[in-house]
């Protein structure tokens, strides 16, 4: 993974919870000339003047708003999913559920990162970020997706693609935009976040301990003799989470490293590494 993910990642649990900060290591130099859109769905986004506010396009359960780079290089699209499952706890994991296949198993798609703001997916409040590159069948193009899960009954969206030739010049655009995105009911989330006490290195091997897919790497070690190992790297404003598998080899135990995670020392949020 490149420096430029990792430090997206570092930071990714609380840019979603606000929807305000996307670490990217690019600069935050504001846009010399930009104006304020207002999605039906009560966000707000800044994006550049000369940028294009298309089509709005619905159907029974969806409405996207777009804006457009004038060439058609770049999309920044608000959506929202009427999803009523969300409503109950056990349809909200069925919502997530949904949701990670999409990306994890389309073979359009070819991630850097999917993460979720806590593991717990039926949880009242959660949402999910996904990174990397998809095929449209016409061209190649960069994407951030920004999924936030509204108890209330609604999956609201924000996805930002540019043509992979045209990332370096326009990727510093479309995330300035993400940085840009408000509400009310993120600013309430963004201080819940801030107020939370600090986790511990422990806390944090526990919450990874208690992830399903942790389970299946754990018992595949124990059934073939082996032991595992977790180790917690202070990483700032993250814990980094590492599982090994280890095993006698002349009387010193050999580690061979399996899988990571990260974990946020605010918000106890995880992010699985994907490699």
């Amino acid at each position: 993974m490149s420096s430029e993910n990792l430090r997206f990642v570092g930071t990714i649990s609380l840019a979603l919870l606000a929807l305000v900060a996307i670490a990217v290591g690019l600069s935050m130099v504001p846009l010399p000339s930009e104006r304020l859109f207002i999605s039906h769905s009560g966000y707000t986004v800044r994006y550049p003047a000369d940028w294009i506010v298309g089509d709005v396009r619905r159907d029974s359960s969806y409405e996207s708003e777009l804006i457009r780079e004038p060439n058609g290089r770049a999309t920044i699209a608000v959506s929202v999913h009427q999803e009523p499952r969300l409503q109950e706890r056990g349809g909200r994991a069925a919502v997530a559920r949904e949701i990670e296949l999409g990306f994890t198993r389309d073979k359009n798609y070819r991630l850097n990162f999917f993460g979720w703001i806590t593991p717990e997916v039926g949880a009242e409040y959660n949402g999910y970020v996904a990174t990397g590159f998809f095929d449209n069948g016409s061209g190649q193009y960069a994407f951030r997706e920004i999924g936030v899960l509204d108890p209330a009954g609604s999956k609201v969206t924000f996805r930002t693609e540019v043509l992979a030739a045209f990332v370096e010049k326009l990727g510093p655009v479309v995330d300035a935009a993400l940085l840009s995105v408000r509400s009310d009911w993120t600013q309430q989330i963004l201080k819940r976040g801030y107020g939370s006490t600090l986790i511990t290195a422990d806390e944090a091997k526990g919450f990874v301990e208690r992830l399903p897919d942790f389970a299946l790497y754990r018992d595949a070690a124990l059934e073939q003799g082996a032991v595992y190992i977790l180790e917690a790297e202070d990483s700032g404003v993250l814990w980094k989470v590492r599982m090994y598998v280890g095993g006698a080899n002349g009387g010193t135990l050999v580690k061979i490293p399996i899988e990571s995670w990260r974990v946020d020392k605010t918000t106890g949020a995880i992010s699985k590494v994907v490699p």
